[in-house]
């Protein structure tokens, strides 16, 4: 069908020239039947797909490419005296200089001319894709790859090279793997501890063979503890003592022949259980008591009281034999509660330990009252309380109303915030001395007493520097206390209040409101998710946003918002980062304001496998080479002699390469365009 078409184009073409004879001369004739001949060739080269061995638009270098993966897991000696990248870089040394051979590695820069020695940084992982890409850049009739194979970032090697016309040879190194291997099958750690309690860390080893040692170092490298295993010694526990607050990142090593064979990280959170309390008061009256009980229901609340007495401060109960001065109770106190204290009682050098305890070392402040502040008016203290007196005369008396900002305020849980909430407006009037000038310009207020539709300030907290700082305005709390244990038979809200201003004064975890990393360790290329949770009944629509932001220990910063909301949770994207250690630090904030912050840290690690990755993947390495009509050889079978490079060759179709199936056509075009022009210029329609 083809033949009958170009037969019938070709008798056409000519036919419709011929019956021009009359009009044209012998000699555009001839011009105008060329033109048309090589038109007709050059459509039947399309019609049956013939291509041409002319390529103007590729070029190909005669250049043969080496490169030499530079990965830290090349860093492996395979007991041998030198590592898999000095024994590639020592067979490329072996081969003599040659015009069309170039010699790259690939490290942590990148692909560079490789020189002798070790490279300047090993990469942190091994990306087959990168390195290959980048050695086909150049434009080389052939690539070869020296490498253990052990590819472990994003995409597939052998599918990512596939199609392409230049051939990848490859040369690998290490012994090949099998599934025999030792390794550390399991670790077992606590999550969370207390502070000075120690951590037993229990590995569980499989395929062990022969005798060595386990390494336990912490976040700096430090080594901490070595133990020894053998086939007969599969189980070993090792023991971590944190000693900072929050997450402490620890190290396990297991080593073969000077080799790290397999790691494994874990992460310990030291959680604050203990509140050291410091309680300094002119007038307890029955708060003292009230609080003493609480604190002994509570176990894990431990109140130290000074009272003012004959001038001077004198501990009580078990702070009897106690040195009068409370300086050196100031300096460890997680809080401190400040009730009834005249001017006289606080000199300013106790005041200034106590602002700086807050304010840098991330203690609590609990200002019970508000008449008494009056008097400190021209001092520090008036300046850090959340409400402000504007008078020490007067009396109000009310009931309680919380604030919108009360459920998010992470005293307690879901569960006892919703009772407490229905059950503390139920409660007897409270008293407030004093009147209050203004609420801070960074505080939150969490409650107020109604007197006569008017709104008093009760309850506010804010912050100061590291630390945090509540007041209650009331005179006492202990209507509230005789009240539970008389007629209402309750005994809920007031050691709730309490213990719950204790813990976040002390800066321990918010109880209904979360947020943290989805987990402690990431690799490259993962993104960093955060997620958390508040109570349902709060919502962006509200007024509530989170903020967070990122520092790395390299100067790196980010500070987003929340990208995505769900009922009652809140999750952010932070992308992906590079290797290091990161701290984060949140915050909760309404109308301008804010109500919570929390911090933490995560890691981002090399790629899994760095520095455990003792066998080759000659699989992946072979599949490379023969999808991309290559070679595939073992370094030791080619370390004698180079003839080997005699079969490094490009790929047999690379030399005739196709045409652009557009080409053809268009010269077809430009032919029969050049023939109309042809016309035109010599008068002929």
């Amino acid at each position: 069908m083809k033949l009958i078409l170009i037969i019938l184009i070709t008798a056409l073409s000519f036919w419709s020239l011929a019956s021009e004879k009359e009009r044209i001369g012998r000699k555009l004739q001839l011009g105008f039947a060329g033109i048309r001949l090589l038109a007709i060739i050059l459509f039947a080269l399309a019609l049956w797909g013939i291509p041409l061995s002319l390529n103007i638009f590729a070029r190909q270098e005669n250049n043969m490419v080496l490169v030499v993966d530079a990965s830290r897991s090349m860093a492996q000696r395979d007991g041998r005296p030198t590592g898999r990248f000095d024994r590639a870089m020592d067979l490329l040394g072996k081969i003599s200089f040659r015009q069309d051979i170039k010699k790259y590695i690939y490290d942590q820069n990148g692909l560079r001319e490789a020189l002798p020695g070790p490279p300047v940084e090993y990469s942190d992982n091994t990306d087959l894709i990168k390195m290959i890409k980048a050695a086909v850049s150049l434009k080389p009739k052939a690539v070869v790859l020296l490498s253990d194979g052990n590819h472990n970032a994003p995409g597939d090697p052998a599918s990512g090279t596939a199609g392409g016309d230049i051939p990848i040879y490859a040369i690998g190194l290490g012994p090949e793997a099998d599934d025999q291997r030792p390794s550390i099958s399991r670790i077992n750690s606590p999550e969370d501890i207390s502070p000075g309690q120690k951590a037993a860390i229990v590995l569980q080893l499989d395929n062990v063979k022969d005798r060595d040692k386990i390494v336990l170092s912490d976040g700096r490298g430090r080594t901490l503890q070595q133990a020894e295993y053998s086939a007969d010694k599969k189980t070993i526990t090792l023991e971590a003592a944190p000693s900072a607050l929050g997450l402490n990142r620890y190290t396990v090593s297991m080593l073969s022949g000077g080799d790290t064979i397999d790691r494994k990280n874990v992460a310990i959170n030291v959680k604050k259980d203990r509140i050291n309390v410091l309680y300094l008061s002119g007038d307890p009256g029955w708060d003292l008591r009230f609080m003493q009980q609480t604190a002994a229901n509570a176990k894990n609340i431990e109140l130290n009281p000074y009272l003012w007495k004959d001038d001077s401060w004198s501990g009580i109960g078990s702070q009897e034999g106690d040195r009068q001065d409370p300086s050196d109770k100031i300096k460890t106190a997680d809080v401190i509660i400040l009730q009834g204290i005249r001017e006289s009682m606080l000199e300013r050098g106790l005041e200034g330990d106590i602002a700086a305890r807050v304010r840098d070392g991330g203690g609590g402040l609990l200002i019970l009252g508000l008449d008494w502040l009056w008097a400190f008016r021209s001092r520090q203290l008036y300046a850090i309380a959340p409400l402000m007196p504007s008078s020490n005369s007067g009396l109000s008396e009310g009931t309680i109303s919380l604030t919108k900002y009360f459920l998010a305020s992470g005293l307690f849980d879901q569960s006892l915030t919703e009772q407490i909430a229905k059950r503390m407006v139920k409660y007897p009037p409270l008293n407030i001395r004093g009147k209050v000038k203004q609420l801070a310009a960074d505080a939150v207020l969490l409650g107020t007493v109604e007197n006569n539709k008017e709104h008093i300030p009760f309850w506010g907290r804010g912050y100061f520097g590291r630390g945090r700082v509540m007041q209650i305005t009331a005179s006492s709390l202990g209507p509230w206390k005789m009240a539970a244990q008389g007629m209402l038979g309750d005994s809920l809200v007031y050691p709730a209040l309490i213990t719950g201003s204790f813990r976040w004064l002390a800066g321990m975890e918010d109880q209904n409101i979360t947020l943290s990393t989805d987990r402690s360790f990431y690799y490259p290329d993962e993104k960093i998710i955060f997620q958390g949770s508040l109570p349902a009944e709060n919502s962006r629509a509200q007024g509530l946003e989170w903020s967070v932001e990122i520092k790395g220990r390299n100067g790196l910063r980010q500070k987003r918002r929340m990208s995505h909301w769900a009922p009652g949770r809140y999750i952010f994207d932070a992308g992906a980062l590079p290797p290091g250690e990161y701290g984060y630090a949140s915050a909760l904030s309404a109308d301008g304001k804010k109500l919570a912050d929390l911090s933490g840290r995560f890691w981002v690690e090399p790629f899994p496998g760095q520095e455990k990755e003792r066998f080759q993947n000659r699989k992946l390495l072979r599949e490379i080479s023969r999808i991309t009509q290559g070679r595939y050889w073992d370094i030791d079978s080619v370390a004698g002699n180079n003839d080997w490079l005699d079969q490094v060759k490009p790929q047999p179709a690379a030399a005739e390469r196709p045409l652009a199936p557009w080409l053809l056509p268009l010269i077809m075009v430009l032919l029969l365009a050049g023939e109309w022009y042809w016309r035109r210029r010599s008068g002929l329609s």
